[in-house]
């Protein structure tokens, strides 16, 4: 998403600004929006989004959530639709 709105909006204005890093993380209290405010970013761009609570992510083959499976949340919120992923 963070690529996204860079693409988008900083950079038609900035022509000579490089983002070195194309990932954000959003940390704060619990409560406060951030999850409200990621999805409705990603709505108005248009982009496909998944939210994923880390503490659960663990290594295959122990009991938690796969990080791979962020992958496949991502690619069901795009209805598995390559292109609109790479928008991102």
């Amino acid at each position: 998403m963070f690529t996204t709105i860079t693409k988008e909006f900083i950079n038609k204005k900035y022509d000579d600004l490089e983002i070195e890093k194309s990932n954000v993380i959003i940390a704060g209290p619990t409560g406060t929006g951030k999850t409200l405010i990621a999805k409705t970013i990603a709505k108005l761009l248009d982009v496909p989004i998944t939210i994923v609570d880390a503490t659960v992510l663990t290594e295959a083959g122990y009991v938690g959530e796969d990080v791979e499976n962020i992958l496949t949340r991502l690619l069901q919120a795009s209805d598995y639709n390559i292109e609109r992923q790479k928008k991102v």
